[in-house]
């Protein structure tokens, strides 16, 4: 395969600029999506553990008690 050198790309400082706050506000939405799912997970597990509560409580019942008879 054939190389050619690079084609050489004039920057000024403004662009360079532009490109490092492109990349800062896409590392900061990688960031806040990675934190909403987290917080999404830890809302799941919260439901996890009352939903596995209630069935431990519902367990440790009785008949009479989960019929309401007592």
């Amino acid at each position: 395969m054939i190389r050619r050198t690079p084609t050489l790309i004039a920057l000024n400082d403004n662009d360079v600029q532009d490109v490092r706050e492109e990349l800062m506000r896409k590392a900061m939405e990688a960031h806040e999506a990675a934190h909403k799912a987290q917080q999404a997970t830890n809302v799941k597990n919260e439901e996890y553990k009352k939903a596995e509560e209630e069935r431990k409580k519902k367990a440790a019942q009785t008949k009479e008690e989960r019929l309401g008879l007592q």
